[in-house]
């Protein structure tokens, strides 16, 4: 498994928390500006801000800068699409 250090994300977004939000409260989305985010044997081990003390060995880790990025840890999208679906022609007169 890999070991990584992405830092210098303008944006960390981390959907914090195991509770549901209501109302205003749905705009919350644990953002951390300037944030770090460390992959340790490929489990997500830390998201912090830029600047705090590593708890990591740096050298141990590979180093991805990511400036002007944003990151989501831990999203999975499940848009998918299926290798073949059949053919189609005959929609094409339903337009």
């Amino acid at each position: 498994m890999h070991n990584l250090i992405i830092k210098n994300a303008a944006q960390v977004v981390t959907c914090s928390g195991f509770e549901g939000k209501w109302g205003r409260e749905m705009n919350d989305l644990g953002v951390i500006e300037n944030g770090t985010v460390i992959v340790t044997r490929g489990i997500i081990s830390h998201v912090m801000r830029q600047g705090e003390p590593l708890p990591v060995n740096e050298a141990d880790y590979k180093v991805i800068d990511a400036t002007g990025k944003a990151l989501l840890p831990g999203f999975v999208d499940p848009h998918t699409h299926f290798v073949f679906g059949g053919y189609r022609e005959e929609e094409f007169a339903w337009r």
